[in-house]
């Protein structure tokens, strides 16, 4: 498969504190792979996803590439990283509610995606609004005309899902998209995005604390420590029989999880 996605040496320091939040971090992303990311929290793991968006801190200085289909996004201007941003690479974030406007109906939100990144015309981008709230298992009708308060916290990441697939990016980060929700509707969520990751192609980069929900969605997966990847090979390999103490300590402390088959 061609490469989607290949970060060389990058670094991100706060000038304000002296942080060095990720440190010389390497690996590549094919088209349509699946890459999990985990550490305890300060690890770097979420800074390493912002600023794969280009959504890093303003204090923060940069070195290294992020090319994203050869297009070199790293110091790339805003006009460049507004294209790439929802059409080329999409955003779940774990806290639901900062993704959605709580004074805009959610099949507006999503037709502001289709608006920046389609041609399609009002009727059209509500269509493909209403599909995709299907798509994620919410009834079109009711939900497209509801405000995020209304929604639960579940429908409300559904919602999410929703708006970062309208415009069919080729990566979709999830950054922790389950740790505010609780055990059933974590695995409802799990379950959902195994299932768009299939119908709708996509490479997936899952951040997470928890190492065994990667087991669940992707086939490789790398531990950060103090910004620094300590290990990395097969998922399913490094839960089995991690190498590394710190991964092991991270396996140890993760209570056991809710069967997601």
């Amino acid at each position: 498969m061609p490469t989607l996605l290949r970060v060389r040496d990058l670094t991100a320091r706060f000038r304000r504190s002296g942080i060095t939040a990720v440190d010389r971090v390497c690996f590549e992303l094919d088209e349509g792979a699946t890459l999990g990311i985990i550490g305890e929290s300060g690890s770097g793991k979420t800074t390493l996803g912002r600023t794969l968006l280009g959504l890093q801190a303003t204090d923060a200085d940069l070195q290294g590439s992020i090319l994203f289909r050869g297009t070199e996004i790293l110091h790339a201007n805003e006009d460049t990283l507004a294209r790439i941003r929802g059409a080329g690479i999409a955003l779940i974030s774990q806290e639901p509610g900062l993704g959605l406007n709580p004074f805009i109906r959610i099949g507006g939100q999503i037709e502001e995606v289709l608006r920046a990144h389609t041609s399609l015309g009002k009727r059209e981008r509500r269509q493909r609004a209403m599909d995709m709230i299907a798509a994620v298992g919410l009834r079109d009708g009711d939900i497209y005309f509801a405000y995020p308060h209304q929604l639960s916290g579940g429908q409300r990441q559904r919602a999410v899902i929703a708006q970062a697939l309208a415009a069919t990016p080729a990566l979709l980060i999830a950054d922790e998209p389950t740790s505010a929700l609780d055990t059933v509707t974590q695995a409802e969520i799990i379950s959902l995005l195994r299932k768009l990751r299939r119908s709708f192609q996509l490479a997936v980069i899952f951040i997470t604390h928890d190492p065994r929900l990667l087991t669940k969605l992707t086939d490789r997966m790398f531990v950060m420590r103090a910004g620094r990847i300590v290990e990395s090979g097969a998922a399913r390999q490094i839960c089995d029989c991690p190498e590394d103490p710190y991964t092991d300590r991270l396996l140890r402390f993760v209570p056991p999880y809710l069967n997601m088959s």
